[in-house]
């Protein structure tokens, strides 16, 4: 078996009991449209349990808004997990931040360094886009929020000319290739993820984003740089100041300090 094979035997071995215990299905695609559009269609949650669809290649991956996510077939991570999120729907959107974290824990785990994270979702290498995270709320329950959370992971992309360019604010996408081998195995590398996204998002039900804004903070790729944002309720340009404890984007625009709870952020020239 190499790192371009997905296993699902391979990958729940890899998992401590604890956490496969939890795992109501484990679905691995050739082929899907979109691993959270995919689950988004499945039948409603066990409490807490976790529905997980991968994908060797996706044809309609998703990213925020209306972008898109893509990725050359058998070369990447592209997984979701559907849950159920015993907490106020409101905090659904900060889950992606503590996801975010949990991310670059489980690649430096497999000593995968210099992972940072650009507010609110991606996944930086070298100043390039190694990845992003997508939640989406689709339902709420007595006080508790249905999500579908994924992760599109490159590992080695390959990518085509149109590929290169991913958005406006990287100048390239960037995959694993400079990791070795064993580094680059996808089942070891969705079995870490898996792991820690559970215990992450349990924590998360438990104390709320705090454990993770230390860290977030440390790997936070836009602290201080220029940046210009697109709100509903306009533009906002500044300098990036970090993220508040619940998780929101400061930016400073002379003596005023600004909260963005959400929005598209892209670099600009000061």
């Amino acid at each position: 078996m190499t790192e371009n094979t997905l296993d699902k035997s391979s990958i729940l071995a890899k998992l401590p009991k604890s956490i496969h215990d939890k795992i109501e299905s484990f679905e691995i695609f050739e082929q899907l449209a979109s691993t959270n559009s995919y689950l988004t269609q499945q039948p409603a949650k066990t409490a807490d349990q976790y529905l997980i669809a991968m994908a060797n290649h996706q044809t309609a991956g998703r990213g925020r808004g209306q972008s898109t996510w893509l990725s050359s077939p058998h070369s990447g991570i592209n997984l979701s997990l559907a849950f159920t999120l015993r907490r106020p729907a409101r905090d659904a959107a900060a889950l992606t931040l503590a996801l975010g974290v949990a991310t670059v824990q489980a690649l430096r785990a497999r000593d995968i360094a210099g992972i940072q994270l650009k507010w609110p979702n991606d996944l930086v290498l070298g100043d390039n886009k190694l990845g992003g995270i997508l939640c989406e709320l689709h339902s709420t329950a007595e006080g508790a929020a249905a999500v579908v959370a994924g992760v599109g992971l490159n590992v080695n992309s390959r990518p085509e000319p149109k590929m290169l360019i991913v958005s406006d604010w990287a100048r390239r996408a960037a995959d694993l290739s400079a990791f070795n081998v064993a580094q680059r195995d996808r089942n070891m590398l969705a079995a870490a993820i898996i792991d820690n996204w559970i215990s992450a998002i349990e924590l998360f039900v438990e104390q709320g984003l705090q454990p993770f804004v230390k860290t977030w903070r440390e790997l936070d790729w836009l602290n201080s740089k220029a940046v210009e944002v697109d709100t509903a309720s306009g533009k906002l340009s500044g300098l990036a100041a970090g993220i508040t404890d619940a998780g929101a984007l400061l930016v400073a625009d002379g003596d005023c300090l600004h909260q963005v709870i959400s929005g598209s952020v892209r670099l600009c020239a000061r």
